[in-house]
C-alpha cells in the first residue's frame, strides 16, 4: 500500500510539473532560471503536420531484350507497363516532436502515414497482315500503382531565428518506411480489344516493401504565444529503388530462347524513386 501511494505521488508530481502552466510559476529557488532563459537553451515542439505532393518514377534501364524463337529467328521482347517515367501524387498526415538545442540546432523525429500514387496511359498498336491484307489495331489502357506507408523521418536542423515569431531552419537525415497496404489496376479505357501477344495480360499485382530515403526539408516556423504553425517542403529520394527494369516489376512467365511464351500477370514492388511534399501544421511549445 505505501509503495501505490508513493508511486501514485510521483506520478502526480511529475504531471504537475511536465504541464506548461506549473513549469512557468513554478520558482524553487532566487537563482533559478526562467522558461525564456530555458528555452535558449533547450526547446521542446509536439505537432501534427498535413499535405499532398507529386511522386515521380524514373526511367529504368533494360527495359527490352532479346531473344529467339523456335525457329532461330531473332526478337525483340518488351512490355510498355511503367517502362518510362512516370509521376503521380500522394498526401499524408502525422506527427512529430522536435528538440532544439541553443537555438540554433534542431533534431526532429515523425511518424506519419502516406498514400502514394503513380499512373499511367498506355497506347497499345498491333499491326495483323492476313490474306493480303493490313490491318492495326489500337488500343488504350489505364494503369496505377498505389500504395500506403508509414513513414518515420530522422531529421537533423540548421535553424535561423530571423524574428521572435519567425525562423527558418534546412534539414536533413533518413527516413524510415515501413510498407502497410498496396495495389495496382489495369484497365482498358478505349479502342480495340488487345490482341497478339498482349490479348491474354489479365492483371498487375503488387508486394510491399519497406525502405530507407534520404529527405531534405526547409521549413518556415512562425510562432503565436505558445503556439507554432509549421510550413515545409520536403523533397526524398529513395535508394531503395532498383535501376533495373526487371528488378522493379516480374511477370509470371517471358520469353527465352526456344520459348516463345507471354506473360499474363505482373507484380510490381510498391515504392517511388522520389516525392516532393508541402506540409503545413500546428504545434506547441512545451519549452
Amino acid at each position: 500500500m505505501r509503495r501505490l501511494v508513493f508511486s501514485a505521488t510521483v506520478f502526480a508530481l511529475t504531471v504537475l510539473l511536465a504541464t506548461p502552466a506549473w513549469a512557468v510559476k513554478l520558482d524553487i529557488s532566487p537563482g533559478a532560471p526562467d522558461q525564456k532563459e530555458i528555452s535558449e537553451i533547450f526547446g521542446l515542439t509536439f505537432g501534427i503536420k498535413a499535405g499532398a505532393g507529386v511522386e515521380l518514377w524514373t526511367e529504368p534501364s533494360n527495359t527490352k531484350f532479346t531473344y529467339r524463337d523456335a525457329a532461330g529467328t531473332k526478337k525483340t521482347f518488351g512490355i510498355p507497363f511503367f517502362d518510362e517515367t512516370r509521376a503521380g501524387y500522394n498526401y499524408s498526415i502525422g506527427a512529430y516532436v522536435e528538440m532544439r538545442f541553443f537555438q540554433y540546432v534542431g533534431l526532429e523525429i515523425g511518424f506519419s502515414a502516406m498514400r502514394h500514387t503513380l499512373l499511367e496511359d498506355t497506347d497499345w498498336s498491333y499491326t495483323l497482315t492476313a490474306n493480303g491484307q493490313t490491318r492495326t489495331f489500337e488500343s488504350t489502357t489505364e494503369q496505377q500503382l498505389v500504395f500506403t506507408s508509414f513513414h518515420i523521418p530522422i531529421i537533423i536542423k540548421g535553424i535561423l531565428p530571423v524574428s521572435e515569431r519567425v525562423r527558418l531552419s534546412l534539414g536533413i537525415g533518413p527516413e524510415f518506411t515501413i510498407g502497410s497496404y498496396s495495389f495496382a489496376t489495369f484497365e482498358w479505357t478505349g479502342g480495340d480489344a488487345l490482341q497478339g501477344e498482349r490479348a491474354d495480360f489479365r492483371d498487375l499485382g503488387t508486394k510491399t516493401v519497406n525502405d530507407i530515403l534520404l529527405a531534405v526539408v526547409f521549413g518556415v516556423d512562425i510562432r503565436a504565444g505558445n503556439f507554432r504553425v509549421p510550413i515545409d517542403i520536403k523533397f526524398a529520394y529513395n535508394f531503395s529503388q532498383p535501376g533495373d527494369y526487371y528488378d522493379r516489376i516480374s511477370y509470371n512467365q517471358l520469353p527465352t530462347d526456344g520459348r516463345e511464351v507471354h506473360p499474363t500477370t505482373g507484380t510490381f514492388e510498391a515504392r517511388d524513386n522520389m516525392y516532393l511534399q508541402l506540409l503545413v501544421g500546428l504545434a506547441y511549445d512545451f519549452f
